[in-house]
């Protein structure tokens, strides 16, 4: 595949999710908040469990010794 059609490919895919997120847009409009499914807990802020914080500590300190 040329790089003209792969362009032209991947903003066709964009514009179609453009419009995907345009119609998930509206019915979440349409909605009630409480209606929404979410945890409190995924809108505070922090997604990442504290093992995998400690993980990503180890990893970190492992590549400083290598």
């Amino acid at each position: 595949m040329d790089t003209a059609s792969m362009l032209d490919e991947a903003i066709h895919y964009v514009k179609f999710l453009k419009n995907q997120v345009q119609s998930l847009e509206r019915v979440a409009a349409n909605r009630p908040a409480a209606g929404m499914g979410f945890p409190v807990p995924m809108s505070s802020g922090n997604y990442f469990p504290v093992a995998a914080k400690g993980y990503q500590a180890t990893n970190v300190q492992h590549l400083a010794d290598s």
